[in-house]
């Protein structure tokens, strides 16, 4: 696959795509979250591979999802002596389980858990616990089908997007 089939899976999904550096996590465009889109024109101007300029990465607005919500994600850090496994671990041990739902995989070893909420919500670094990031409200992941020195981020657990349990919103 090409990273425009990956942009134009994601937007399948319900997703908002806007490109971002190659090799990077910056976006390529000013005010990326009003230019964030669904609309296929634009993706394939934006992802199309020519020459011998390197592809974009995919970056996916948390702010929206589908038409009417948003997305939650649980960014699980596995880097720089966090361990948001351990965390993670730690929440499910008092109750506070989450259900399974997509997840993909960042190229640290890391995980991205998408949820889906009504409206965004705040986020932050390490809200739920040390290597337990949030990003909804004004943020933004790499998608699947993006690369950070060669190695990929992918879908981990392909399965249907999960609403937010309430505890987590």
């Amino acid at each position: 696959m090409t990273v425009l089939d990956d942009a134009l899976d994601l937007v399948r999904r319900g997703f908002w795509v806007f490109p971002i550096r190659p090799n990077d996590k910056k976006p390529s465009v000013k005010e990326w979250q009003h230019a964030a889109t669904q609309d296929p024109t634009v993706i394939s101007g934006w992802f199309a591979v020519s020459g011998d300029r390197p592809p974009p990465n995919i970056g996916v607005s948390t702010g929206r999802f589908k038409l009417d919500s948003a997305l939650l994600v649980v960014d699980v850090d596995v880097k720089k002596g966090k361990d948001g496994n351990q965390s993670l671990l730690h929440l499910e041990l008092e109750g506070f389980d989450l259900p399974d739902t997509l997840t993909a995989e960042t190229p640290t070893g890391g995980r991205h858990l998408f949820f889906s909420v009504e409206t965004p919500v705040r986020q932050g670094t390490d809200t739920l616990g040390t290597g337990l990031d949030v990003r909804s409200r004004g943020g933004y992941v790499l998608g699947a089908g993006s690369t950070i020195d060669g190695r990929p981020y992918r879908w981990l657990l392909d399965t249907a997007i999960q609403p937010a349990p309430l505890w987590l919103r």
